[in-house]
């Protein structure tokens, strides 16, 4: 790949990232800040770290390639720096921008979503070493990641993290409900680890949505399988609707393969914070890929100027 390609790439990323970046944070975070860097440059900057799947020492010295077009000049921004501002914003904070991620998504305002979750490694200690000295990672090293996933455009909706490996259902009505709050569900589809009949009843009555969940034990017959959203599913099961269910471990494939599957921080907290820049990292990834090469961009800012006069910093 030539350093013009990389730099278009690059260029796309912090363009799409400064767009919700800019809607919910202020340029500065108190008014006797140094004013050094905005919080939309630094934003940007751990958001493409997440990206590249760097840590912190290599992000500062990775920001070199592009610090003129993020407005840094000859100023980069110390390692600690990202850190700090990481350790500030809250996570809270991090769920909006992943939201407004999302809705460059949008075609329609209905979508099908697919629930699923997955483990990150926490810990730098090699599985293949774990394995020759005979010991054994405990369950606490691996933090509990659940998403909902627009199974139409691959992209994640939201997202939450859990310190240990909690049932999956512990997160299933959160994750439904805060999807509903963004978009109007049609379809909720989940894998037989969120079986249950408050978990149908949940999203038919209270979402007003179809859920397809495949029953645990499928051997048990009809008569004695309790609930009539599980019996009613047991007997007319959409298996083409549900095979959607993959993207969900598309994202979950994607995700890790391109932005690693280890989460390099010491607290929890932080490491929260680092899995939710790399869902927004995906995400802009994904509309990238989703959009073409960079002339998809050019087009827009071309169109824009023709109806508009000059292009907005808020639109690309």
């Amino acid at each position: 790949m030539t350093n013009n390609m990389r730099e278009s790439k690059y260029k796309r990323f912090i363009d799409l990232c400064m767009i919700p970046v800019k809607r919910l944070l202020k340029p500065y975070s108190s008014k006797f800040s140094r004013k050094d860097y905005t919080q939309h440059q630094l934003a940007v900057a751990v958001c493409l770290m997440a990206y590249e799947d760097k840590v912190y020492r290599d992000a500062a010295d990775f920001l070199v390639e592009v610090k003129e077009y993020l407005g840094f000049g000859e100023n980069v921004p110390h390692f600690t720096a990202l850190q700090k501002f990481l350790r500030r914003i809250s996570l809270r904070l991090l769920d909006f921008i992943l939201q407004k991620t999302y809705e460059m998504f949008f075609n329609t305002k209905i979508a099908n979503i697919g629930i699923d979750s997955t483990g990150e490694r926490t810990s730098h200690a090699s599985p293949h070493y774990m394995k020759r000295m005979k010991r054994k990672s405990r369950r606490k090293d691996y933090l509990k990641h659940s998403i909902a996933v627009d199974t139409t455009q691959q992209a994640i909706i939201v997202a939450k993290d859990r310190r240990s490996d909690a049932h999956d259902n512990v997160d299933f009505k959160l994750l439904v409900k805060r999807s509903s709050d963004i978009v109007d569900l049609r379809h909720v589809v989940a894998d037989k680890g969120y079986d249950s009949e408050e978990n149908h009843r949940f999203v038919r009555e209270d979402i007003g949505a179809k859920s397809i969940i495949p029953p645990k034990w499928e051997n048990i017959p009809l008569s004695r399988t309790k609930g009539k959203y599980r019996k009613r599913l047991k007997k007319y099961f959409p298996k083409k609707r549900y095979h959607r269910r993959s993207m969900n471990e598309t994202v979950n494939f994607v995700e890790k393969t391109k932005f690693g599957d280890e989460l390099t921080s010491k607290g929890w907290w932080m490491k929260k914070k680092e899995q939710r820049l790399k869902d927004i990292a995906y995400n802009i990834y994904r509309h990238m890929k989703r959009n073409g090469n960079a002339l998809f961009v050019s087009a827009i800012n071309f169109l824009h100027i023709l109806i508009f006069g000059s292009i907005s910093s808020k639109i690309l």
